[in-house]
């Protein structure tokens, strides 16, 4: 899109996002997908970050028929640190595992069985992003 946001998807579950930077390696035909993070870098890529780099590895094959060999997470208060992860099958079977598991949920609350949601983090912008946000007992008000 014009915005540079990129989509997929998959039964009634959408991803949509914008990866800071895709590069494109002219020898091989393969991009690197790269996020910019601020903060310190953690000693090993968190879990939420490799999700994200596969679905973004997801969209950018989908979108811009472009085949992804890896991603790249930056941490910019951290003299730019980076950790890395490639896209292999593991990755994408675990991100395709998380997606089944949101359609089912997805499924379950448009027939009106609401399963009990948690939130797992303290930040106002993700809880007021999620879709689970008014059935969620723990929504930050």
């Amino acid at each position: 899109s014009e915005q540079g946001m990129l989509s997929y998807q998959l039964d009634n579950v959408y991803l949509i996002g914008k990866p800071d930077l895709v590069l494109l390696n002219e020898a091989t035909g393969k991009a690197t997908v790269i996020d910019f993070k601020s903060g310190r870098a953690p000693a090993i890529m968190n879990k939420s970050h490799s999700l994200q780099l596969a679905a973004y590895f997801l969209m950018v094959e989908n979108a811009l028929s472009l085949k992804v060999d890896r991603g790249v997470i930056r941490y910019l208060d951290d003299d730019n640190k980076e950790l890395s992860i490639v896209n292999d099958a593991l990755i994408m079977k675990e991100l395709g595992r998380r997606l089944d598991d949101l359609a089912l949920s997805k499924k379950d609350m448009n027939a009106g069985n609401v399963p009990m949601i948690s939130r797992n983090h303290k930040d106002r912008y993700k809880c007021n992003i999620c879709e689970f946000r008014e059935q969620c007992p723990e929504a930050i008000k």
